[in-house]
């Protein structure tokens, strides 16, 4: 027989997120109360070597498996510096650096830009993740007035 099929609600299903959540917030908040700052990331890495600390089990603690996961962040930022430039012909010419490789499905190698932008599945997808990350910029400022206008500018278009 195949495997058992669970069904749960989005807040069951996120619920050991947002434990997670909780616990980080909490940790953090009293060490900024120790510390009178906002702790450092060093600080935070320094607190958790210890094996009784709440934020311990978040860490990976096995350096070889550490050192991989880090090589991998390297290797995905070497991937993002590598850049085009679009030149934007409207009123006036006006050349823009962009990335040149972009994730179009998670977990799947990066597109070359101008080939993501030219199929239109992709395209869709890349035009849904620049939305989200819309949202997510004005969600983030929303107490900043400084840039009030703009943000109910985007919201609008969103």
């Amino acid at each position: 027989m195949g495997a058992t099929v669970v069904y749960k609600s989005k807040a069951e299903a996120n619920r050991r997120q947002q434990r997670k959540q909780d616990i980080v917030d909490r940790e953090i908040e009293a060490m900024t109360r120790s510390l009178g700052h906002v702790p450092t990331t060093e600080q935070v890495l320094e607190a958790a070597t210890d094996e009784e600390h709440p934020l311990h089990r978040y860490f990976t603690w096995n350096d070889q498996e550490a050192a991989h996961e880090y090589r991998l962040t390297e290797a995905y930022r070497l991937l993002q510096s590598c850049k085009f430039v679009v030149e934007m012909n409207a009123r006036e010419s006006k050349q823009v650096e962009v990335r040149k490789l972009v994730v179009v499905h998670e977990g799947e190698p990066m597109w070359l830009r101008n080939k993501a932008m030219a199929e239109p599945d992709a395209r869709q997808k890349l035009k849904a993740k620049a939305i989200g990350e819309l949202r997510s910029w004005c969600r983030r400022f929303v107490d900043l007035p400084e840039v009030d206008a703009i943000r109910r500018e985007i919201e609008k278009w969103i």
